[in-house]
């Protein structure tokens, strides 16, 4: 797997008596897993919004290499992966 050093933008706060972004971010479970379009819309089907969000960007300690790898995050997900 591949960590990439990001900056969270534009937080949306989480509601009353739910985990903040910054708690849910700061226990590190485990990886992320790309879906294919049909599987990640079978997920998404499941679940319920309301939770709390953010943009990320490339934080400015980031290397080339991480660079490179945020801009191969961002094509998958511009392909329909999620």
């Amino acid at each position: 797997s591949v960590s990439i050093p990001v900056v969270l933008t534009k937080v949306a706060p989480s509601q009353p008596g739910t985990p903040s972004l910054e708690t849910i971010v700061a226990k590190r479970g485990p990886p992320g897993v790309f879906y294919d379009r049909e599987r990640a819309v079978a997920l998404l089907d499941t679940l319920r919004t309301g939770g709390p969000s953010a943009k990320i960007g490339l934080d400015i300690s980031a290397t080339p290499e991480h660079k490179t790898q945020f801009e191969k995050f961002r094509a998958r997900l511009a392909a329909g992966e999620l």
